[in-house]
């Protein structure tokens, strides 16, 4: 555990949501070694956020800390509102989880569709839910012989605190009895361990054929560093075929690392937009502040080479989409032709990096982690501060959960008319009101004050 503090704080990344990268440095001491009390945690985010948070200027410089019960209660009161809804304090546990991509549990998070059913949204490689050939898609009958419509009840009642609930219903033991359809309609029960597992970012990768044309498809659902072999992978695969337009589904990403957004958008684009700027961290501007402002990052068409320039990329995104998902869109907007179907993303252009609020031989179980917003995202023409969300172009409902790039899919066969077309296809969908929360009827239950998607 210690080891992976230390991994964590010396990367200094800067995160978008639920992690992050840019890497930069301090001259200031760090938290006082050995001392790790209630009082001290207090005291460090205090002068943390006196010095970087991006609204400094706005905390009064004689507050009286006792006053708070804990660092949590005095973050809340600093938060400047309401465009900072995501800075928060959380345990080391996980952190690291969001930080390296290590997680625990049987691999697998789920959604509500439209008709209340309980579906499998995400599957990580290397899980006990992997391994047992669960796919996006296939739906839930029971856990742990807890009907889904109990489940679901019982979440949408707890919601501000799902995993109270998941707790109850995964129970204590190594392994939990999952009932399950998969898509053929076959049913499946089987006892999956709970087991430490690594988050794949890429779900899906492939060709699609539409009218006799081609177009790539790519789902990326978390910007963690450590998978970067991932993308060169997936999208040199849908590169190598020749192909110039592309959908990028980030309907459930909910953030990570900024440089994996670079990393992206400079394989899309950095042919025809070599040379030209992409990207900047800005932090505020308090005159006693010791972290240097970052430089401007450039596009490389040498140290990121692709086989094409692609001139149409198509996101998909949902009220979920955020963060380094918005720096993704934002960055290439200027450079090629960029259409987003679905609904308004989240409206996160800050972001953090991860700062221990106790030295780091710190008994982990004492150990918390800050994510102060403490950087503004800003593209390479100068446009920033999307707190409202970026619009989608054609404004289409997440319906049901099908498989990775299922043309019957409604965000997928949306983008694909609107890249054959140019227009938006007519909106024809079953869904009723009050059905409708935030144009996105998909919901992928989150926890964690991040908005961390959780996953079993």
């Amino acid at each position: 555990m210690l080891a992976s503090i230390r991994a964590l704080t010396s990367l200094l990344i800067t995160l978008f949501a639920i992690a992050g990268c840019q890497s930069d440095s301090d001259s200031k001491p760090g938290p006082v070694a050995g001392l790790c009390t209630p009082d001290s945690k207090k005291q460090a985010l205090y002068d943390y956020a006196l010095e970087n948070y991006l609204w400094w200027d706005e905390i009064p410089t004689d507050l009286n800390l006792d006053q708070f019960g804990n660092t949590s209660e005095l973050l809340d009161f600093i938060r400047r509102e309401p465009e900072d809804r995501y800075s928060a304090v959380i345990s080391l546990e996980l952190a690291e989880e969001m930080l390296l991509g290590e997680a625990f549990g049987l691999g697998f998070s789920w959604a509500i569709d439209t008709d209340a059913n309980l579906k499998i949204a995400m599957v990580y490689q290397g899980s006990s839910a992997f391994m047992a050939n669960m796919q996006r898609g296939d739906t839930i009958v029971a856990i742990n012989d807890i009907e889904a419509s109990e489940i679901i009840a019982g979440v949408r009642d707890d919601i501000a605190i799902p995993e109270r609930f998941l707790s109850q219903v995964l129970g204590s033991g190594a392994t939990a009895i999952i009932d399950w359809i998969d898509s053929e309609g076959a049913s499946h029960r089987e006892a999956l361990a709970i087991t430490d597992y690594q988050v794949n970012s890429v779900h899906g990768a492939s060709i699609i054929e539409h009218n006799e044309q081609q177009y790539g498809y790519f789902s990326y659902q978390s910007f963690i560093m450590a998978n970067q072999a991932e993308i060169n992978t997936n999208l040199d695969m849908i590169a190598q075929q020749g192909i110039d337009e592309i959908i990028v589904d980030l309907r459930h990403n909910g953030g990570g690392a900024v440089n994996q957004a670079i990393l992206i958008a400079n394989y899309l684009v950095a042919e025809q937009a070599h040379g030209q700027p992409i990207h900047q961290t800005v932090l505020n501007d308090n005159p006693n502040r010791t972290r240097e402002q970052p430089g401007i990052t450039y596009f490389d068409s040498e140290e990121y080479s692709s086989a094409v320039a692609f001139k149409k990329v198509s996101f998909l995104t949902t009220a979920q989409s955020c963060s380094s998902s918005e720096t993704l869109i934002s960055i290439l907007s200027p450079y090629t032709e960029v259409s987003i179907i679905g609904g308004r993303t989240c409206g996160k252009p800050t972001g953090f990096r991860a700062e221990p609020a106790c030295d780091l031989d710190t008994d982990s179980s004492l150990q918390e982690v800050f994510f102060v917003a403490s950087t503004r995202s800003v593209n390479g023409i100068g446009e920033t501060d999307y707190f409202d969300g970026l619009a989608a172009t054609c404004k289409v409902i997440d319906e049901d959960v099908l498989p990775w790039g299922d043309k019957e899919d409604s965000l997928t066969a949306a983008a694909l008319y609107y890249l054959e077309t140019g227009t938006c296809p007519a909106q024809q969908n079953k869904l009723t009101k009050n059905k409708v929360v935030d144009n996105t009827a998909v919901r992928i239950i989150t926890s964690g004050p991040l908005d961390q998607v959780s996953a079993f």
